[in-house]
């Protein structure tokens, strides 16, 4: 009889943890879907969760041929632009 009396005391304390559940408190965060709505609203079809669309057509030749002046250490300067003059080294401009 005793047995039965704990089981029925914790089964009153555990009534009361959907007052303690973070997705059952009045005000807080809960799921809703919105994942699943934003994944549909980013994908241009639909059939792109399934099965990926294609990529679009590529220079492979291009890429190689920076890769392999990286590798032989020709790596081509960037054009200068005029916008912005980029300097390296120098001391840093802490306050």
């Amino acid at each position: 009889m005793r047995d039965v009396g704990r089981v029925v005391v914790i089964a009153g304390l555990l009534s009361g943890c959907s007052m303690t559940d973070p997705y059952q408190r009045a005000g807080n965060w809960h799921p809703n879907g919105a994942n699943n709505a934003n994944l549909a609203a980013m994908v241009v079809a639909p059939s792109d969760l399934v099965m990926a669309a294609p990529a679009s057509d590529a220079d492979g030749a291009l890429a190689v041929a920076a890769l392999d002046r990286l590798h032989h250490d020709k790596v081509r300067a960037l054009p200068d632009s005029g916008i912005a003059r980029i300097a390296t080294g120098g001391a840093g401009g802490g306050r």
